[in-house]
C-alpha cells in the first residue's frame, strides 16, 4: 500500500458503494432513513471551478454541475498529487456529503499545497540522493553509472553496489545495509563504503605476507591516488596510478575546470618542485579544494538567483500593476537562500494576482470581478484576483486572466469588454493584451490601453467598455422627425469625462469588502477629509455597524444608512453610551450646521440629539423636553442652546439652556419651559 493514500486493490470497490458507479447520486435524491442530512451548504459551481483551478484541472460544465460527492470522485479520478488523491479519499469515506463539501471548499487547496511542498522537497531529494549514490559508486572506482541505475532506490541501488563490490568487508556491509533500514543505507554509501573498502584494501595488504613493505607502501600510496581520482571523475587504471606524483597531479590538473579552487591548487601542486607538496595535494588538497569548488558553486547559485529577483521584483515596481509580486519579491530578497529559491520555483507564479479598482466617484470601492468582467463593490468570495500575465501579443504589455477560469481573458471586441477562452489566434491575443499606461489623474492610478484597438482604453461606463477619449455625450431627448438628435456635452473636467473612468487603482488580490461604511468613506471626499484615516476593524453590534476614524467615526443601520459623528458631539455620545444610550442608538443625520450658523449637531434614531457650540460644549437632549425645545423652534427660541443634559431633580427632569430651563413633570406629564 502506497503510504498517503488509501488501499488501491479496494479502493475501486469502496468508492463504487459510496458514490455509486452505476447510478450516480445526483441532487434532487431524498436521504435514506436514518441517513445524515449535509449539515453544511453544498459547494457552488464557483467553488468547484475553484478547487479544479487549484489542482489544474479544466472547469468543465459537465464537472461543475455534479453533485459534491460525484464531484469528488471526478477529481480524484482526474487529479495526480498523491495529496490531493488521498485527501479526496478519505473525504468520500463518511456516508454524508460534509466531508466532500468542505474538501471542494478548503482541503482542496490545502491537499495541493501540500502537494507542492512534497515536489519541492522531493527535487532537492532526489538530487542529494542522486550525489550521494555517484560519490558511493566512486568508492570503488565505479565512476559511469548509467542514469536509470542512479533513480533507483536507496535498497535497490546498495544492492546493485553489493553485486559489483570488490572486497569481502565492502560486500557485507553492502548487505547489512541492503537489509537494513533507508537511514542504513544513506549511512553505508555516505561513510560505510569508503570505511570498509579501505579496512579491505589493507586486509589485501595485510594478507600478502611475501610482499615487501616497500610494495605495501606503493599499494596504500595507490589507493590514495584513486581516492583523489575518483573526486575528478578519473577512472583510476593502471596507466594512471603508474605515473609519478607530478604527473598524477598533471592529470588532474587538465581535467579540472579552469579557474575553480580544484584547478587553482592543482596549478600550485604542478608547479611546485616539491614531492611533499605533490603528496600533501593527493592526500588532502584535491579534497579540500573539491569542497570549495561545491561551496563556490552554491554562493555562485544564490548569488545568481538574488539577482534574478532583484530584476523580477525591480521589473514588478515598474510595470506598475505588480505590487504583489515586487512586494513578495522583496520579503525573498530579505530570507534565506531557501526562501530565495522557493520564490523562483512557485512564489513568482502565485504572486501575480491583483484587484483592478475604478476611482470613478461614486464607484470606488468597486472592483473589476468575475465572471463576466462587471464592476462591483468588492466581497469575501475569490473573483477579484485578476493573473497579471506577460501579454500574449506583446510581452512588454500584460493579459489578465480570470480569477476563477484558467486560460480566459479579458478582451476587447469592436469597443465591447468580454471574458472568454483563448482561441489561440493572433487576433485574440492582440485582444487580449492590453499596454499599461500612467494613470490620468493626478492622484496616480494606471490605465489599460489595448493592443488590438490602439487608442482605446479599458473604461468603466457603468460597465466595461475599450473606449476612446473624447467628450461624454447624452441625449437631451427623443429625436425629432426631420431632425438631428438634441444631446449635451460635457467638458473635460465633469468628474464623467474620460480620465477618471480610464483610471485604475490596483489593489490586493482579495481587496477589503466594500461594506456601505467603506463606499460612503471612499466616495465622499468631504467625509474623508473630516474624519482621517482608520484606526480600527469595522465592528457589527447586533443591528448596527461603526467603525473608528482620527477623528470620528461612521455608523450604518438599515434604518439610517451611513451617518457620520466628530468631535465634541462624538464625544459627548460616546459617554452617554453611544448607540446602546437608550433614546439615542446610531445617527440619522451627519454632523451638521444649525440654521443660525452657530451650532452643530445630529439627530439619532431613538428620538435624542446632540447639540454643539463653542461657548455651551456639547449637550444631549431627548425626550418631552427636547419635543418642547423643538416645539418652541429650537435655538431660535429664546431658550437659545442647552448649556446642560437632561436632568432629574427631585421628581422633576430639567435641562438648562442659555436663555432659560425646560422642565418635566412625568406624573402630570406637564411640560414647561421658563425663561431666564
Amino acid at each position: 500500500m502506497r503510504k498517503g493514500t488509501l488501499g488501491r486493490a479496494v479502493l475501486p470497490v469502496a468508492i463504487a458503494l459510496v458514490v455509486g458507479m452505476t447510478h450516480p447520486v445526483t441532487a434532487a435524491a431524498a436521504p435514506a432513513a436514518g441517513q445524515q442530512v449535509q449539515a453544511i451548504p453544498a459547494a457552488s459551481q464557483q467553488e468547484k471551478a475553484k478547487a479544479l483551478t487549484e489542482l489544474g484541472i479544466e472547469p468543465t460544465p459537465a464537472l461543475l454541475r455534479l453533485t459534491d460527492r460525484n464531484f469528488v470522485f471526478e477529481v480524484w479520478k482526474l487529479a495526480a498529487g498523491a495529496e490531493v488523491r488521498a485527501s479526496a479519499e478519505l473525504a468520500m469515506t463518511p456516508s454524508n456529503d460534509d466531508a466532500c463539501t468542505q474538501w471542494i471548499k478548503t482541503g482542496a487547496k490545502e491537499a495541493r499545497a501540500r502537494d507542492r511542498a512534497n515536489e519541492q522537497r522531493d527535487v532537492e531529494t532526489a538530487r542529494q540522493a542522486i550525489e550521494l549514490k555517484r560519490n558511493g559508486a566512486a568508492a570503488i572506482y565505479i565512476t559511469v553509472v548509467d542514469s536509470d541505475v542512479l533513480l533507483r532506490s536507496y535498497r535497490d541501488f546498495v544492492f546493485w553496489l553489493w553485486e559489483r563490490a570488490p572486497g569481502p568487508k565492502v560486500k557485507a556491509a553492502a548487505w547489512a545495509a541492503f537489509e537494513g533500514t533507508e537511514a542504513a543505507q544513506k549511512e553505508f554509501l555516505r561513510q560505510g563504503i569508503f570505511e570498509t573498502h579501505a579496512q579491505d584494501q589493507q586486509d589485501k595488504r595485510d594478507a600478502d605476507q611475501e610482499k615487501s613493505e616497500a610494495e605495501k607502501a606503493v599499494e596504500a600510496w595507490n589507493a590514495t591516488k584513486s581516492a583523489a581520482a575518483a573526486r575528478v571523475g578519473l577512472v583510476p587504471n593502471a596507466s594512471l596510478l603508474v605515473l609519478p606524483d607530478d604527473g598524477f597531479i598533471w592529470e588532474i590538473w587538465e581535467r579540472s575546470i579552469q579557474g575553480s579552487e580544484l584547478y587553482l591548487a592543482a596549478t600550485s601542486a604542478v608547479r611546485s618542485k616539491e614531492p611533499v607538496v605533490w603528496k600533501e595535494f593527493i592526500q588532502t588538497g584535491v579534497h579540500a579544494a573539491h569542497g570549495r569548488d561545491r561551496q563556490n558553486a552554491l554562493a555562485k547559485r544564490d548569488e545568481d538567483n538574488r539577482r534574478r529577483v532583484q530584476q523580477i521584483g525591480a521589473k514588478a515596481t515598474n510595470s506598475m500593476v505588480r505590487p504583489a509580486l515586487a512586494e513578495a519579491a522583496r520579503v525573498a530578497l530579505a530570507g534565506t537562500a531557501e526562501d530565495v529559491e522557493r520564490f523562483l520555483a512557485v512564489g513568482q507564479s502565485l504572486a501575480l494576482a491583483q484587484s483592478l479598482g475604478a476611482v470613478k466617484l461614486g464607484n470606488r470601492g468597486s472592483y473589476i470581478s468575475e465572471p463576466y468582467g462587471a464592476v462591483v463593490p468588492a466581497t469575501t468570495q475569490p473573483t477579484f484576483a485578476w493573473k497579471i500575465m506577460p501579454g500574449l501579443a506583446d510581452p512588454n504589455c500584460v493579459s489578465l486572466e480570470s480569477p476563477t477560469r484558467p486560460d480566459f481573458f479579458v478582451l476587447q471586441i469592436d469597443g465591447e469588454v468580454v471574458v472568454r477562452p483563448s482561441d489561440d489566434t493572433d487576433g485574440f491575443r492582440r485582444n487580449a493584451t492590453w499596454c499599461v499606461r500612467p494613470g490620468a489623474l493626478s492622484g496616480g492610478g494606471v490605465s489599460f490601453e489595448s493592443v488590438g484597438r490602439p487608442g482605446a482604453f479599458l473604461r468603466h461606463k457603468g460597465g466595461l467598455v475599450a473606449g476612446k477619449n473624447g467628450p461624454y455625450c447624452v441625449p437631451t431627448g427623443p429625436p425629432q422627425p426631420g431632425q438631428l438628435p438634441g444631446e449635451i456635452c460635457m467638458d473635460r473636467d465633469h468628474p464623467d469625462y474620460f480620465a477618471v473612468e480610464a483610471t485604475w487603482v490596483v489593489d490586493a488580490p482579495a481587496p477589503p469588502e466594500t461594506t456601505e461604511i467603506v463606499k460612503r468613506y471612499l466616495n465622499d471626499d468631504a467625509i474623508r477629509s473630516r474624519l482621517g484615516g482608520p484606526i480600527a476593524a469595522e465592528v457589527t453590534d447586533g443591528t448596527v455597524r461603526f467603525r473608528d476614524y482620527a477623528k470620528g467615526r461612521l455608523y450604518w443601520s438599515q434604518r439610517t444608512g451611513v451617518k457620520q459623528l466628530e468631535g465634541l458631539i462624538f464625544a459627548e455620545y460616546r459617554r452617554i453610551g453611544a448607540h446602546q444610550a437608550p433614546d439615542f442608538g446610531p445617527p440619522t443625520t451627519d454632523e451638521t450646521g444649525t440654521p443660525d450658523k452657530v451650532g452643530r449637531y445630529n439627530h439619532f434614531l431613538g428620538g435624542g440629539s446632540i447639540y454643539w457650540t463653542s461657548g455651551t460644549g456639547a449637550h444631549e437632549t431627548h425626550g418631552p423636553i427636547k419635543a418642547k425645545w423643538a416645539s418652541m423652534d429650537w435655538e431660535r427660541s429664546y431658550l437659545k442652546y442647552p448649556t446642560s443634559g437632561v436632568e432629574t431633580v427631585g421628581a422633576i427632569q430639567r435641562q438648562l439652556f442659555q436663555g432659560g430651563r425646560i422642565e418635566h413633570d412625568p406624573a402630570t406629564g406637564k411640560t414647561t419651559a421658563y425663561r431666564q
